[in-house]
């Protein structure tokens, strides 16, 4: 627990709470890391080539490869990251004032400075993708939760290597939430992440900022994300593909396991779980409540307490934990529950992800209100159309799938101005959690489900959503054996064209588990309109 590593067994080793290193290994194997002693960084905000930040604007933001130590006791790690920094610089923008970003692949060698033209990481050409582009270091952006026109939406194909660079224009017609860029390259997006790839974007409106709701230092961005370490504090990853991938450290804002003072008030968290694979549920360690005040698209109609909150990879959560009655010295921990199952509870080392310690300064303490926002419920009658995607393993080629089909089958056409639902079917015995790229759509609830005469027919046993899902989304979980149903409108202010919608598990995203639909016109044929793909 104090980073230390001794020679134990086992069974002495979970004794005494530590974590067990395996069989046969050596202490110059392990990288035994002492917990809570780097303070949160903040990433800092994005600064405009044109404009200001938080209005109309124009940036220039480049991927570099630098060195960033992790944690206090750890050797510099080598990392991608954009503005060359991890993670990003957090773009802020204001809802219908557009913003240009120019994203340039700048990936040269940290030691050399000679341009990449080899992945960082050992590339598996086995992958779709890789198998025709090989392992050059290849790049492109996705805003995700970002309601865009498809040339700027980061398509999978539409890659570019050093020297090239995208100009993608954010309309920012959308309410008020948390968004986050990352990278989206067909067949390599686990690595890019991996290396350091992502970011936060702010959408503000007057609506939010009438609420008064913390801020300034109050408001605080949180990215957790998992990774493990090879002693010389290089990034530990599988060369080969793997079907799943759980670091054993966990980091926030590119720190192991960091502290965070605080004063005595309330803290807004834009919380994002940024991992590959692993879901966290999040839980104070005195259990008490925190409010979810907004979800992935916005505010929550108002705000739903919470002792504890799941958050599967690429969801995103606006909380607000109050410190106000806490004594100074106080500490808090932000734990995992470890609910998911994914990775081992008797390790305490796993559940670990930050912690607070409260200050005798005064902070915020002006209530949360009541009542936050409108969410209209859409009426299930008003969609035209039924589609229902399953989720199952497919055996011969050995990967996750949407049924038979894959990245190049395209079947789904929906036309601009309707209202549709999608149901997703989870037939295998791990969680997934869904992104659909251009909507936002609301759950509609979750059940069991049969597969009958080669039909999925849901169970009797719907649940409406839980009121910190009652708001829009744009990725939610499906839990194993289970059916969730959504449902969306694409338009009347939507874009014609070429989109994805993809489970967000990196690995299987990565592996075929990525599908496209393209929105046509209202009437007439399926024609070719605008395309998100793009010339290297």
């Amino acid at each position: 627990p104090d980073g230390t590593c001794d020679l134990l067994t086992q069974s002495e080793c979970e004794a005494q709470s530590g974590h067990y290193g395996g069989d046969n290994s050596t202490c110059e194997q392990q990288v035994c890391l002492e917990p809570y002693v780097d303070w949160l960084p903040v990433p800092p905000i994005a600064a405009p080539v044109q404009g200001r930040a938080g209005g109309v604007a124009t940036y220039e933001i480049p991927m570099r490869e630098f060195r960033q130590k992790l944690h206090r006791d750890l050797p510099p790690t080598t990392l991608w990251g954009y503005g060359g920094q991890y993670p990003g610089p957090t773009i802020e923008a204001t809802r219908n004032q557009p913003v240009r970003v120019r994203w340039i692949n700048d990936l040269r060698d940290a030691a050399t400075g000679v341009p990449r033209t080899d992945h960082y990481f050992d590339v598996d050409t086995h992958i779709h993708g890789p198998d025709m582009l090989g392992k050059t270091p290849r790049t492109v952006v996705h805003l995700h939760g970002g309601h865009v026109p498809p040339d700027a939406d980061g398509y999978p194909e539409s890659t570019f290597v050093f020297g090239g660079s995208r100009l993608y224009q954010y309309p920012n017609s959308q309410l008020a939430a948390t968004l986050w860029y990352h990278d989206h390259a067909l067949g390599i997006t686990r690595y890019n992440v991996m290396m350091g790839l992502a970011g936060f974007y702010l959408i503000r409106d007057r609506s939010e900022q009438a609420l008064q709701l913390p801020s300034g230092s109050y408001e605080i961005p949180l990215l957790i994300q998992d990774r493990s370490f090879h002693p010389d504090g290089s990034l530990s990853y599988p060369a080969q593909w793997t079907p799943m991938f759980f670091g054993d450290k966990v980091l926030v804002n590119g720190k192991v396991w960091p502290k965070l003072l605080v004063d005595r008030g309330k803290y807004r968290f834009r919380v994002l779980n940024g991992s590959n694979h692993r879901i966290f549920t999040l839980t104070l360690s005195d259990h008490r409540a925190f409010q979810v005040i907004g979800t992935d698209g916005g505010l929550l109609p108002s705000p739903a307490p919470v002792t504890e909150l799941t958050l599967g990879p690429a969801e995103r959560a606006d909380v607000v934990v109050d410190f106000q009655g806490d004594a100074p010295g106080t500490e808090v921990l932000l734990k995992d529950t470890l609910a998911s199952g994914q990775v081992d509870a008797s390790d305490p080392a796993m559940s670990r992800i930050m912690k607070f310690v409260v200050s005798g300064n005064p902070g915020w303490t002006a209530p949360v209100p009541a009542s936050l926002t409108q969410v209209a419920r859409i009426p299930e009658s008003q969609a035209t159309k039924t589609r229902t995607f399953e989720l199952r393993f497919d055996q011969s080629l050995q990967k996750f799938r949407f049924g038979d089909f894959g990245w190049d089958e395209m079947t789904e056409f929906p036309a601009l101005g309707t209202t549709e639902i999608w149901q997703f079917a989870n037939e295998t015995s791990e969680a997934h959690p869904i992104h659909i790229h251009l909507v936002h759509f609301q759950v509609l609830d979750r059940s069991s489900f049969q597969v009958v005469d080669g039909k999925v027919v849901p169970g009797s046993d719907r649940r409406p959503p839980d009121p910190d899902e009652a708001g829009w989304k744009d990725t939610a979980n499906v839990k194993p054996h289970e059916l969730l149903r959504v449902i969306m409108r694409f338009g009347p202010d939507g874009y014609l064209g070429d989109f994805v919608f993809h489970f967000h598990i990196l690995e299987h995203e990565d592996n075929d588990m990525m599908r496209q639909f393209t929105v046509v016109p209202a009437k007439g044929p399926k024609p070719s309109v605008a395309s998100a793909r793009a010339e290297p």
